[in-house]
C-alpha cells in the first residue's frame, strides 16, 4: 500500500493557492481546522478517499479540511478560467502524482464542480 502523506497535499495547496486569484486562500496555517461539510462536500471526501485507497494510497495521515481545501482551489482556477488539461500538466509539472492528481481532479469536478464535467477529455 502506497502511504499518502501530507507534504503532496500541503504543496498542491500551496501551488493552487500560488496561482489562484481567489482573496481568501488555503494556506498552511488553515491546515487542520475543523471543516463543516455540506452534501457536496461529503460526496466529494468520498469520493476521493475511495478511489485514493483504490489506487493504493494509504488516506489516514490526511485530514479532510485539507483534501476539501485542494479539491475547492481547483474548482476554483476551473472557475476563474484554467482548463482541465492545464491544471493536469501543472500538477505533474509540480511533481505530484499522476493517480492522486487524477483522483483529485474527477472527484472535485463530480461532487464539488459539476458545471466543468464538460472539461474532462471524452466528455
Amino acid at each position: 500500500m502506497r502511504r499518502l502523506v501530507l507534504v503532496p497535499t500541503a504543496a498542491l495547496a500551496l501551488f493552487l493557492t500560488a496561482c489562484s486569484d481567489n482573496d481568501t486562500p488555503s494556506t498552511p496555517g488553515n491546515i487542520g481546522n475543523p471543516v463543516v461539510a455540506s452534501n457536496d462536500d461529503s460526496n466529494y471526501l468520498a469520493s476521493v478517499k475511495q478511489s485514493l485507497s483504490t489506487e493504493g494510497y494509504d488516506v489516514t495521515d490526511i485530514t479532510d479540511s485539507d483534501l476539501l481545501d485542494v479539491g475547492k482551489d481547483f474548482c476554483t482556477l476551473l472557475d476563474s478560467g484554467e482548463t482541465f488539461n492545464s491544471m493536469g500538466k501543472a500538477y505533474l509539472g509540480g511533481g505530484i502524482d499522476p493517480e492522486f492528481a487524477g483522483v483529485i481532479m474527477g472527484s472535485a469536478i463530480g461532487a464539488l464542480c459539476p458545471e466543468h464535467k464538460g472539461q474532462i477529455p471524452g466528455n
